[in-house]
């Protein structure tokens, strides 16, 4: 019995225009970044995040609510405190938390800033990086994907 020829994937898109791509990705992604923080930022996340840097806990005091509730921040929007009354968790779990250690290491070793409720241009730009590099790799990632099928 004679097989056909296995068929080959089809080839992604000449390399000229997958940079492009990523390249209008990037700009696009650049061109609309905030210059500052927003109400309803993950603070709480943030937050956490720090707070596991600095002392390993997946958690922040109590006495932190007022400060989330300064930007913005109600308990069971973004952040639960726990039944004893005395720990602030992310309502968005740990990977969260996770995902915000490069941004908030980096902010916390190069400007020497600690405390995540500090606003600071340098986390802003920092998180903008951050977002526009996940950007560019889904891009890359999805452009694959779809050369699969095309």
């Amino acid at each position: 019995m004679v097989h056909p020829p296995p068929t080959e994937p089809a080839a992604l898109p000449g390399r000229r225009h997958r940079l492009g791509l990523l390249a209008l990705v990037l700009l696009v992604q650049a061109a609309v970044m905030p210059a500052f923080l927003l109400e309803g930022d993950a603070v709480a996340i943030r937050a956490i995040t720090a707070r596991l840097l600095h002392a390993g806990a997946f958690s922040i005091p109590a006495d932190s609510i007022g400060l989330l509730e300064d930007f913005g921040e109600t308990t069971g929007q973004y952040y639960f405190l726990h039944p004893d009354g005395d720990r602030l968790y992310s309502k968005y779990g740990v990977l969260n938390v996770l995902l915000y250690i490069p941004p908030v290491w980096a902010h916390r070793h190069l400007t020497g800033i600690e405390n995540p409720f500090v606003f600071s241009h340098t986390l802003v730009f920092l998180l903008n990086l951050y977002n526009i590099l996940f950007a560019v790799l889904i891009a890359h990632r999805l452009l694959r994907i779809a050369a699969l099928y095309t």
